[in-house]
């Protein structure tokens, strides 16, 4: 190895090496270049290789663009860009059977996996973009059972049968899921970018022993990829920004950014009982998990769902703004502490059949004070025979609920808690605002209850929020210092990073939630005795983004004329629920366009500016409302007849009125008089949903082999509109399979967004042999 000196000149660095003639390089410039590789198909690499920079198309269905096999090196795939021809089909990159590798800056699109690594040890993936890669086509028949992995419909990055391999400042979005950790161990996955994803950010599969710190995970919701599903009513159940699963223990998810998932963080054991006739403990039960400090927030279902499994710890999480904050059935021996609950819509907490669970130091709250909702009802479900309880109660804040908790057929040892009940709701009783049943037992031992005031003190505060940074507030004169204190931004609870005492720490999103981004906000402080003033502070935003900073109207109507203001709002189109919508004006400062009229039903919009793909403006939650008068419904639904054989058919007439003052837009196949066999779907019979149309469903208690949740009886119309207030007859055919009593009923579902008319005219059918 030749010794290595350098020579230090004004403005200048000159590196040599004795030994070694610089002149050669210097007149044969294509010696560098010679050492560069094109990448074809299936080419295995083992040591460090330097590709020739540009875009490769993966052409083949299954076999890889790039194999990575050996150990000790490096590969940085800088300027190298993987594109699959056949979308959901191919691998961009394999890692299989290796040790010690690292790979930079790879950038896969188009495939089934960007990068699947396969019985490796120590695999590090930095820098990469893994984006839009493989989903299952809308409609896809997934088994949510939780016994198969589900490693086969398509993510960013795979690891399957691996350990020690971590996965850093890298991005995977847009796909079905962001990472999948399978059948894998002791991996770490930090600083990731895994949003949009349509079905889970991030997977464990028989995953134990990870650490999954300081990602950002949002708007991952089942479906088409559309945001949108989230809210106007479409089912993201299953989905969420972090799903665990089939024994996966052990492992540390803290720090990240699970806002507008299906759930926020999810625990799931749907494999049934590991004793037959016992609910507990499940088969491959995911146990001794933390939870710490994640934004699980805006989950129109539970932030945090932990179902079945033990010794869960759930602690200092922002669990706010959510239909639950925590869902967790019959969970055992499970740690909740710290935690803030606020503004959920349901109620702040929900345990049926809970065994030996701690609740302390908690935030549970209303803002706008409920007299008839519980903040925490913990109950015994009366399905079986397991207990609910014991609780252990302790330190927890109550606030705005005339009855803070509930307690039904359940054991609790409550201590020292603060009931800080609405000033218009009285105490009658020193135990009046709970609400327990006779079989429930509980004590009370030294709460401190009081009502709300307005005399909470603001700190000190900077002249200016910038979003993505951090907000310190110190000074804090805290009348109840023991629980932390809730400081809102427009009314939404600020992400809580560090609460030491008289010093806090907040996080304000770089999306600013799914809100405008308006230049000023609303910044107040509840003590745990009551609101601060309110304080108007400036906000800032980078000024290199696209800002959509005001909406007008909202709420909006079918028809409206809607204006949109902001910063660099010409450099993308504009989606409306998942829809490229063309204008009628568009500059750099503002966009207008239309809604349509034959929007069926009052909804959430969800609306952003996107190019190529990416989104450039974060999601913003609009609101459209649809008269009730006006929407369409189904005024009749006959099943006949009532009693038939095996394989005779069922005829199932539909009278639909359209009460809209305009057109309404039909799904027109299967057409009318179309037959199913019981054991079809209408996804295996090959139709596909037209978004935004009208269809008919039909489900009973037992479609056959077939989920009766799929509803996988529709039915079209044949026609592309139906007239305004006009009624309109339909008829079709279910060929039954099935003996037995059953229970047929029928719905009215906007494709691809949400039902109209749910489980309506039900109708028992027998089924004779």
């Amino acid at each position: 190895m030749p010794s290595r000196f350098v020579y230090r000149y004004p403005n200048t660095l000159f590196t040599a090496y004795q030994g070694m003639l610089y002149t050669t390089l210097l007149l044969c410039p294509f010696s560098l270049q010679a050492q560069q590789v094109v990448l074809k198909l299936n080419s295995i690499i083992s040591k460090a290789t330097i590709f020739r920079p540009g875009t490769y198309t993966l052409e083949d269905r299954d076999l890889p663009m790039l194999v990575v096999r050996g150990q000790n090196f490096t590969l940085d795939l800088r300027n190298v860009r993987i594109r699959g021809a056949y979308h959901n089909r191919g691998i961009g990159i394999y890692i299989v059977h290796s040790h010690n590798i690292t790979i930079r800056h790879a950038n896969v699109a188009g495939c089934l996996y960007g990068i699947l690594i396969e019985n490796c040890r120590s695999i590090r993936i930095l820098d990469s973009d893994l984006s839009h890669n493989g989903c299952p086509k809308v409609g896809t028949i997934i088994d949510e059972s939780g016994n198969q992995p589900q490693d086969q419909w398509g993510a960013g990055i795979l690891v399957r049968n691996s350990a020690y391999c971590s996965i850093s400042n890298s991005i995977a979005q847009y796909a079905w899921d962001g990472i999948d950790l399978v059948r894998s161990q002791n991996c770490i996955l930090t600083n990731c970018a895994l949003s949009y994803n349509n079905n889970w950010g991030i997977h464990l599969w028989q995953a134990s022993h990870n650490i999954i710190r300081n990602n950002r995970a949002i708007w991952c919701t089942t479906g088409a990829g559309q945001l949108y599903q989230a809210l106007g009513g479409w089912s993201t159940l299953d989905s969420a920004g972090i799903c665990l699963e089939h024994a996966s223990s052990n492992n540390l998810v803290e720090g990240n950014d699970f806002r507008f998932g299906g759930d926020g963080i999810f625990v799931r054991a749907n494999e049934g009982p590991l004793v037959p006739g016992h609910t507990v403990p499940p088969r491959f039960s995911s146990d001794n998990n933390c939870f710490r400090n994640n934004d699980c927030s805006f989950s129109p279902n539970n932030a945090i769902e932990v179902d079945l499994v033990a010794n869960t710890i759930i602690e200092q999480n922002n669990c706010s703004n959510s239909n639950y904050g925590l869902w967790l059935g019959y969970s055992r021996n499970t740690k909740v502490r710290g935690n803030e609950c606020i503004n959920d819509t349901t109620r702040a907490v929900e345990i049926e059949n809970g065994q030996n669970i701690l609740l302390e130091g908690n935030v549970f709250g209303f803002d706008v004070p409920k007299q008839d909702t519980p903040l925490v009802y913990l109950r015994q479900n009366g399905r079986d025979s397991v207990p609910s309880g014991p609780y252990r109660i302790t330190g927890n804040l109550f606030y705005g609920a005339r009855t803070p908790l509930k307690l039904l057929n359940t054991q609790a040892d409550l201590f020292h808690n603060f009931f800080c009940l609405p000033s218009q709701f009285s105490v009658v009783s020193p135990t009046s605002y709970i609400e327990a049943d006779p079989p429930s037992h509980y004590q009370n031992r030294d709460p401190v209850v009081y009502s709300e005031d307005d005399r909470a003190t603001l700190p000190l505060l900077p002249h200016k929020l910038q979003v993505g940074k951090p907000l310190l507030l110190s000074n804090l004169h805290l009348r109840l210092p023991l629980v932390v204190p809730v400081v809102e931004l427009n009314g939404i609870p600020l992400w809580v990073k560090a609460y030491r005492k008289d010093h806090l720490k907040l996080k304000i999103p770089t999306d600013f939630w799914d809100r405008p981004h308006a230049s000023s906000a609303d910044l107040r402080l509840f003590d745990g005795y009551g609101w601060s003033h309110i304080a108007r502070i400036a906000v800032d935003y980078p000024a290199s983004t696209s800002d959509i900073q005001t909406v007008m109207p909202n709420p909006m109507h079918p028809g409206d004329i809607v204006t949109l203001e902001g910063r660099h709002l010409g450099r993308g189109r504009l989606r409306v629920n998942g829809k490229i919508v063309w204008p009628i004006a568009h500059t750099e400062s503002s966009i207008r366009f239309q809604l349509p009229y034959t929007i069926l039903t009052s909804r959430g919009l969800n609306l952003l500016l996107e190019r190529q793909g990416e989104y450039l403006t974060p999601p913003l939650s609009l609101f459209v409302e649809v008269l009730p008068q006006n929407v369409p419904h189904l005024i009749e639904v006959r099943f006949e007849p009532k009693t038939l054989h095996v394989g005779e058919l069922l005829k199932v007439t539909f009278v639909l009125k359209n009460n809209l003052p305009v057109a309404a837009p039909l799904m027109q196949a299967p057409k009318p008089g179309f037959v199913y066999n019981e054991n079809l779907s209408w996804q295996q019979a090959g139709y596909e949903e037209e978004a935004g149309t009208l269809e008919l469903a039909v489900t009973s208690d037992h479609p056959g082999d077939l989920p009766p949740g799929l509803w996988p009886y529709r039915f079209g119309f044949g026609q592309a509109t139906l007239p305004a207030h006009q009624t309109l007859e339909v008829k079709g055919f279910i060929r039954v399979q099935t003996p037995g009593t059953h229970l047929y009923r029928a719905g009215l579902v906007v494709a691809g967004e949400r039902f109209i008319d749910d489980g309506v005219f039900p109708t028992q059918i027998t089924v004779l042999p």
